[in-house]
């Protein structure tokens, strides 16, 4: 029998009695399928960019038998929360990670009658704590953008915290960064699969000094840089 370092954190059961078990292994989410009779089906594992250690805290499974897990992933400078879709047939569908104005940490997952997912979990820093609560909503007829486009970001200047929006004509990896005026890589906000629609984060670039900054875009083919300034 083969071990490792793995320990189960959530379990549920569908309306068909599959099982389905998730928990960390070796640092990724790692989630089972078993039938009802405890044949294993299959076995998914998620890793984020990066290697950051992850630990899934909760799962749930829809009407559909489409699985969804969530759990904490460590970043740089805060921890995430990041929600991964599997099919009935353990296929990956999707991942979003939530980056918030501080610590994200994940402890529940829940899907609704309309297909739509919701996390929730607590933000915190030093000194504060905030319940949080993420939606995300799965809609076939949702507009696509036209076109993709990095944002001017808002406010600019801006002092405590500011808003970068982009939208993506089509899924892909996409990866979003900002640098210094010498092009150091300061923070990467993105670094991952996205679905094509509009996004927006909030950066609150704390011990930072005042200056130029640049963010700049990724995604497949189109690039995109814009400048910012902080003031203090």
């Amino acid at each position: 029998m083969r071990r490792d370092n793995s320990r189960a954190t959530a379990m549920v059961v569908d309306d068909l009695e599959n099982v389905y078990v998730t928990g960390g292994s070796d640092g990724d989410f790692m989630t089972v399928k078993y039938s009802p009779g405890g044949v294993e089906e299959w076995i998914m594992r998620y890793d984020s960019p990066g290697g950051f250690r992850d630990n899934p805290v909760a799962i749930t499974v829809d009407g559909s038998g489409d699985v969804y897990v969530t759990g904490n992933s460590q970043s740089y400078p805060y921890g995430e929360c990041a929600t991964v879709k599997y099919s009935s047939s353990g296929v990956e569908q999707w991942v979003a990670r939530y980056i918030g104005a501080g610590n994200c940490s994940a402890v529940a997952v829940a899907a609704d009658r309309f297909g739509d997912i919701y996390v929730s979990g607590m933000e915190s820093g030093l000194g504060w704590g905030v319940f949080t609560t993420i939606k995300y909503v799965q809609d076939e007829n949702i507009a696509i953008p036209e076109r993709s486009d990095l944002m001017q970001n808002y406010p600019n200047p801006f002092n405590n915290s500011t808003a970068i929006r982009f939208t993506l004509t089509e899924p892909g990896y996409v990866m979003l960064k900002i640098y210094n005026l010498l092009g150091q890589d300061i923070q990467t906000f993105i670094n991952d699969a996205r679905f094509a629609g509009e996004y927006e984060f909030h950066w609150n670039p704390t011990g930072l000094p005042s200056g130029i900054y640049f963010y700049r875009l990724q995604a497949g083919d189109f690039v995109q840089t814009r400048k910012m300034v902080l003031l203090k």
